[in-house]
Order: C-alpha cells, then structure tokens, then sequence
C-alpha cells in the first residue's frame, strides 16, 4: 500500500504526519505545495494524476485545501481516500479539478464540529450537490487543525 499525502493551505508535509503514515505504508509520497504559486497550482491535479498512476498510489490523504484535491484525485483514480475538513469550492478556482467517473474505493471525510475556516455545510453541500454517496462522514470535536491522535487514528480506520 502507498500513501499520498496533500497538506493544506499555508501549511506543509509536518514530520510527525509523515512519520505516522510511514509506520502503516510501504511508501509515502508528501511533497511541500506552493498553493499561492499560480502556474503550479493550475496543473497540481494533472500532475497528481499522473504520479498517482506511475507510483500505483492506493491511498490519498489530505486536510483542507490539500483534502478537497485529494478528494477529486481518489474520484477521478478510484482510489482510497480520507480527507479532514476539505476545502471543497473555497480560495481558488483555477485547480482545474475533475471528479471521475470511478468510485473510490472507500472514502472517508472527518468534520471538526468546531472547525472556523471551513464550514461543515459547505462539505454536505458539496456532497449533495454533486449526488456523491456511500461516504463515511466523521464528526469529531475538533478544529480546523487535525491533532496527531485523531490523524493516527483516522489512518487505521482507512486502512
């Protein structure tokens, strides 16, 4: 099993998140995005796309901005996924995302019930609006930011 791994926005691939999906994958792949860097952010999904499938990745993580695209790579590949408090429609609008026609396999979406930055409606409306089921939806006494407990224990659920 092989693991990509998508930060947020301002943010970045911290250790101790690696670390922990190091210790559950055989490979672990979380590069550091410049989200603010227009010409990369336009090909982001073409070129996760394309790693995804020269690495055979089966599982995609990400929190906010990083699970909103890590949500559309695991439509768009078919692959497993988990994502907290995805940033679905929010800050930019040239990602150039595109849901596929394949189901992911399984798919996971854990909710802050106490997240300030993005709203726990904008994900359920997202969802509905584009007739997206059988996802597991998490609601969790947390913020935006995702502790190391939670995160731990969000990957062994997924795996």
């Amino acid at each position: 099993m092989k693991a990509f791994y998508i930060h947020g926005y301002q943010s970045s691939p911290l250790p101790e998140k690696v670390n922990i999906l190091k210790e559950n994958f055989s490979e672990v792949i979380s590069p550091q995005i410049d989200w603010d860097n227009e010409t990369e952010r336009q090909h982001l999904f073409e070129n996760f796309v394309s790693l995804i499938k020269e690495k055979e990745i089966t599982h995609v993580i990400g929190s906010s901005m990083g699970g909103q695209m890590a949500f559309y790579l695991a439509s768009f590949c078919g692959i497993n996924c988990l994502v907290f408090n995805p940033a679905f429609g929010l800050r930019f609008n040239d990602l150039n995302l595109f849901l596929g026609s394949k189901s992911q396999k399984k798919t996971i979406i854990v909710l802050g019930t106490n997240d300030d930055v993005v709203s726990n409606e904008t994900t359920t409306n997202f969802l509905n609006e584009n007739n997206i089921t059988g996802v597991d939806i998490q609601y969790l006494e947390i913020g935006h930011q995702i502790n190391l407990e939670v995160f731990e224990k969000s990957i062994k659920n997924l795996i």
